[in-house]
């Protein structure tokens, strides 16, 4: 099936406003979270009883259960290892023909 492509970009505007504002509502949902973590942190305890219920509700749940650091402790990172290269992201490759037309390509964002 050949690809429509006004259909197409009619989908790409619409993935762009959704994602415009799947943003906003991450950024609403950070500062929510980040507004939590210091009351969290100040009752690790009753956090894990918090964690432990609703595992206990929910078998599929998964999530880490903190320890004995708090958990808005800052770490600093480690220094980066010389000589690192990420080659592939998912493994998944194309390799176009240098021959052929370019029809159309999309940008695999799913990393």
């Amino acid at each position: 099936m050949p690809v429509n492509y006004t259909q197409l970009q009619a989908q790409i505007k619409q993935a762009g406003s959704a994602a415009v504002q799947h943003e906003a509502d991450l950024q609403a949902r950070l500062a929510l979270a980040l507004q939590q973590l210091p009351l969290a942190a100040a009752d690790p305890e009753a956090l894990r009883t918090r964690i432990s219920t609703a595992a206990g509700m929910n078998p599929n749940l998964r999530s880490a259960i903190p320890g004995d650091e708090a958990i808005h402790a800052l770490f600093s990172a480690q220094p980066a290892q010389p000589g690192w290269v990420i080659l592939a992201g998912d493994g998944s490759q194309k390799t176009p023909s240098h021959h052929d037309a370019i029809a159309y390509g999309l940008i695999n964002i799913g990393i």
